[in-house]
């Protein structure tokens, strides 16, 4: 975790989906990024989804930022 930059990512916020982009790449999904991208376009919050995926905090903060960067996820300004 101490190699990411994890500074956009308010603990308490929501996650914004792009229901267009998710569908588009949906199949080039692994595991963790559906299970991020369905708790976050449930309005699930960051802690909430940290919360509630077992997987390790690393891997889903690696499944946050793929998301974001395909343009999935975006972060409240």
């Amino acid at each position: 975790l101490s190699n990411m930059d994890l500074s956009k990512f308010d603990p308490v916020g929501t996650l914004n989906v792009d229901s267009k982009k998710l569908a588009a790449c949906k199949d080039q999904l692994n595991n963790v990024e559906k299970e991020v991208a369905g708790y976050a376009a449930a309005g699930f919050t960051l802690d909430a989804v940290l919360d509630v995926i077992p997987d390790m905090d690393v891997d889903i903060y690696r499944a946050l930022i793929g998301l974001r960067e395909r343009g999935v996820l975006q972060l409240p300004a």
